[in-house]
């Protein structure tokens, strides 16, 4: 008797063990069911140019220019020294030394086709007046100073001085802009009248929500 009960014991145990066995397989496979692999949300590494040259050129040389960085925040490719642009809202930034700088390009500069931000605050010197110039005198007769074109909407043009182009100082043909702190048609000081032959700032008809404020132009 003593014998058949150790066995059943022995059956007992070893039954346990397969039950808890198969229910940590059970729990296992349950919880693998319910796990789900989520897709890593996607980030985009948004450019900024640096401009350190008043040149108006387009060459691998160390000097980054203006034409340049709105070339390759356009494309999303490289153009000379400035590095391929991103899909997203790329940055112009300058230091071009201390204080003031003139960039005078001789043909119009790129249409802007992708959302940028031109922030002229970031020349080392700043103090609320531009102090980087777009001299339009040489760009040609019908050259805008800088023109956002379809696709452009979201950008920021601010602190710069934009004056004597052929057609407009800045020309917004995109929605949801913001133009600020510049002074269009004046020099830098604000003081000489430096007249763009078209409008200062010209918005197209179907260009809406844009946010114009605390430009200055020739009294």
């Amino acid at each position: 008797m003593t014998g058949s009960r150790k066995a059943a014991r022995r059956l007992f145990k070893r039954l346990s063990q397969l039950l808890a066995r198969n229910r940590i397989r059970k729990i296992l496979r349950s919880t693998v069911r319910r796990m789900s692999i989520e897709p890593m949300e996607e980030r985009r590494v948004l450019a900024t140019f640096v401009v350190n040259s008043t040149l108006d050129t387009i060459a691998v040389d160390g000097q980054l220019t203006l034409r340049e960085a709105l070339t390759a925040a356009n494309t999303n490719a490289t153009s000379g020294d400035a590095g391929a642009g991103s899909a997203g809202l790329d940055t112009i930034q300058f230091s071009i030394g201390v204080g003031a700088a003139t960039i005078a390009p001789s043909s119009a500069l790129p249409l802007i086709v992708e959302a940028i931000a031109i922030d002229g605050t970031t020349q080392p010197g700043y103090a609320g007046s531009p102090l980087i110039q777009l001299d339009g005198s040489g760009a040609g007769p019908v050259a805008n100073g800088l023109r956002l074109g379809l696709g452009s909407s979201s950008s920021v043009i601010n602190g710069l001085a934009v004056n004597r182009f052929g057609a407009e100082g800045i020309s917004i043909g995109s929605s949801t802009n913001t133009i600020s702190n510049n002074f269009i048609g004046t020099d830098p000081t604000g003081t000489f009248d430096l007249g763009n032959t078209g409008n200062g700032i010209y918005v197209s008809p179907g260009s809406n929500s844009n946010t114009i404020k605390n430009n200055l132009g020739p009294v």
